[in-house]
């Protein structure tokens, strides 16, 4: 069962697709260091209290730029 966390997250991510005309397989399609997935990632740290981790498996992001991108 997806916890209310998960769920606002999954919401955040089908917006941010939709914002950039993307579809979910974009998403391990681009590069690990993809503007656009970092804006993603951004957002949903912004909003949600998922972990850095969490948000770099789901986006399929470089957990290393994410971090450098959070300034960590």
């Amino acid at each position: 069962m997806e916890t209310d966390t998960e769920a606002k997250g999954e919401r955040i991510i089908a917006e941010e697709l939709q914002r950039l005309g993307w579809r979910e397989s974009d998403l391990v399609t681009r590069r690990k260091n993809d503007p656009g997935k970092m804006a993603i990632a951004v957002r949903l740290r912004r909003e949600t209290p998922l972990s850095t981790k969490d948000i770099a498996g789901r986006v399929h992001l470089c957990p290393r730029v994410l971090a450098e991108g959070f300034g960590k």
